[in-house]
């Protein structure tokens, strides 16, 4: 809950430009994967308008979210 809610805090603001590192670190799979089809997919982040900058160590996930 509290990678939701940091995601949600840093959304509210309506940046311009997003830095999340590392954000579905400490999740586990089922929770990752739901999050990353709500932040990317569903369109989150499209509806916002921001520009996303993730670091991940995750290669699997840089692929899935990068366009």
């Amino acid at each position: 809950m509290k990678q939701r809610v940091g995601i949600a805090r840093a959304l509210s603001m309506e940046p311009k430009v997003l830095l999340m590192d590392e954000p579905f670190g400490a999740l586990d799979a089922l929770t990752r994967a739901c999050l990353q089809d709500e932040l990317m997919v569903i369109g989150i982040v499209k509806g916002t308008g921001s520009t996303v900058l993730m670091v991940t160590h995750d290669v699997d996930e840089a692929v899935l979210l990068s366009d």
